[in-house]
């Protein structure tokens, strides 16, 4: 099932029919009609003509009749092609509602066809707009993880373009499309310099250096996040063009879901028209396509209603906390209080974790006050205790220069009350271990190199872990906290952890190469200051850690009263 068939289905939605001449004569002149102009300015009325005519101009040529969800993000579209807003749309559809059929059958046809020739007209009566920088052609590249299926949008491109309607249309003199005898699948060039590019997003494919007036990306949440920022963004520069993401949900956190959820937020502010986030789930999809809420209720019986692939594809459902250590959702409703870091405190006890830079890290010091006066009893039969615990404060050091940092770290924990220290001596880091260790030893501090193995850091982040799902550690999240950076680095990179389970150890790591987990890791360096003491019972949880979200696994140790 398509979009192409959706649109078929349903007696209030039928497509348009364009089989008598009369017929196809005065839709055509409806089309031009919508775009006239009357005056020197392109006012707010003739752009919204404009717009509607390239949405009929779409639905005419493709013989495919939008549906009112894909209306609106082709409306959008084409709003920002003719403001020249540079927008970022994102369109979040459940599967086989119809994105790639708007976009590729609609839009970028229409687009490519009426644009120029807009512009040529605007040119010929000295009429200045943004469409000028269409004169020379309309340039769109579509991408997606594979070049199968960024053809998917070509595909529907190339067909609506050579139906017996377009052939009609598009070989009218003041068009002045060719059509070769013989149809491949692969059409040839568009008039006025006009082109679509179909291209593959993977990683390992050189795709820099092309130029277009719109992106289009495809089943966007598996594009990888760099070669999105890096390679393909980069292409709308020159032109201040538009991109536009479709895609659908995924187990882990990924830019799709950044750019979506920002989107969404900004949404609030924007107008309407000015929205640059649209999102469908099946109950709307099914409204207007009868056979595709018959096929969703066999998906309801075949994969469970409330199976994760179910909830994926129809639902809108992004998995992320099985796959992720912790959502920044839970992280800052959970964890996050209204308090702000403190500078200096030599009343309260802390203990403190360092995790030193290696190569392009940032080294990073975690001052953690704890409650040694309130512990709490977590297991009665082995009288195993936790304690409330607190971020206080974090110091984040560049560069490799680590005589440097051991003057600032020193001259940063001496105004804390500590006696405990855990800092992580691998590689460079030992000998940042050795001299903290020389140096405070005689002070009655106590300095635990921390050396990372795949057994110890399973174990620490596990207790760190347990930490967090029972609520027994805070950070600063206030209002003024948040205007940080290093407050801000701290969510990021919390909210950045992907975990997973491998040889029966915890791993828990930065979801992308170029992320970072210095924070985390400090973090995690003090909390094992504080428990380390405790039984490697946490192993037990292990494989209930990575099968479940966290929300569900808060509401778990809240019915056991573990505080």
């Amino acid at each position: 099932m398509n979009g192409g068939n959706l649109s078929k289905v349903n007696p209030s939605e039928r497509p348009r029919k364009y089989k008598t001449e009369q017929y196809q004569v005065s839709s055509d002149e409806e089309i031009f009609d919508k775009a006239k102009i009357n005056s020197k300015r392109l006012d707010r009325l003739t752009q919204k003509k404009i717009v509607d005519a390239l949405v009929t101009f779409g639905e005419a040529i493709s013989e495919i009749k939008l549906y009112k969800y894909e209306r609106d993000l082709a409306e959008r579209i084409f709003w920002s092609l003719i403001l020249n807003d540079g927008a970022v749309i994102t369109s979040l559809f459940c599967r086989q509602s119809g994105k790639s059929t708007t976009v590729g059958s609609n839009v970028l046809p229409s687009a490519s066809i009426l644009l120029p020739l807009l512009a040529e007209h605007l040119k010929a009566f000295e009429i200045k707009s943004h469409l000028s920088k269409y004169e020379k052609g309309f340039w769109a590249g579509t991408f997606a993880p594979d070049y199968e299926r960024a053809s998917i949008i070509g595909s529907k491109a190339n067909q609506a373009l050579t139906t017996k309607q377009a052939k009609l249309i598009l070989s009218e003199p003041d068009i002045g499309m060719e059509f070769p005898e013989r149809l491949t699948s692969y059409l040839g060039e568009l008039p006025r310099n006009s082109y679509i590019n179909v291209k593959s997003a993977n990683r390992r494919v050189s795709i820099e250096g092309d130029t277009f007036h719109i992106v289009v990306t495809d089943e966007t949440q598996e594009i990888d996040d760099l070669t999105l920022k890096k390679s393909i963004s980069p292409m709308l520069a020159a032109t201040n063009g538009t991109m536009v993401h479709l895609g659908s949900t995924y187990y882990k956190r990924v830019y799709f879901y950044d750019i979506c959820k920002l989107n969404k937020s900004n949404d609030t502010k924007r107008t309407k028209r000015k929205k640059q986030h649209f999102e469908i789930n099946y109950k709307v999809a099914q409204k207007y396509n009868k056979n595709y809420k018959k096929y969703i209720q066999k998906e309801k019986d075949t994969l469970g209603e409330y199976s994760d692939e179910f909830r994926m594809s129809y639902e809108l459902f992004w998995p992320l906390e099985k796959g992720m250590f912790i959502t920044e959702d839970v992280l800052t409703s959970r964890l996050g209080k209204q308090y702000y870091v403190t500078n200096y405190d030599k009343t309260n006890d802390h203990v403190i974790g360092i995790d030193v830079a290696k190569t392009v890290d940032s080294t990073v010091v975690t001052i953690l006050e704890v409650d040694w006066d309130n512990p709490i009893l977590v297991d009665p039969e082995s009288g195993i205790t936790r304690y409330p615990k607190k971020v206080k404060n974090w110091l984040e050091i560049h560069g490799d220069d680590y005589d440097a940092q051991f003057t600032l770290i020193c001259d940063f924990i001496d105004n804390y009350k500590w006696n405990i220290l855990v800092c992580d001596a691998t590689g460079v880091g030992s000998h940042m271990s050795d001299r903290l260790e020389n140096k405070y030893k005689y002070k009655g501090k106590t300095i635990v190199p921390f050396v990372y193995t795949r057994p110890d850091k399973s174990y620490a982040y596990s207790l760190l872990y347990k930490e967090i799902l029972s609520e027994r550690i805070i950070f600063p999240n206030s209002d003024e906290a948040k205007r940080l950076r290093k407050q801000r680095r701290f969510v990021l990179q919390m909210s950045n952890l992907s975990k997973h389970v491998q040889g029966g150890y915890l791993v828990v790591e930065a979801l992308e190469d170029n992320d970072h987990d210095d924070y985390p890791d400090s973090l995690m360096l003090a909390v094992y200051g504080v428990d380390e003491e405790v039984e490697q019972e946490v192993e037990d949880h292990i494989d209930y850690i990575y099968k479940t979200g966290a929300n569900e696994r808060m509401n778990f140790y809240r019915n056991r009263h573990v505080r």
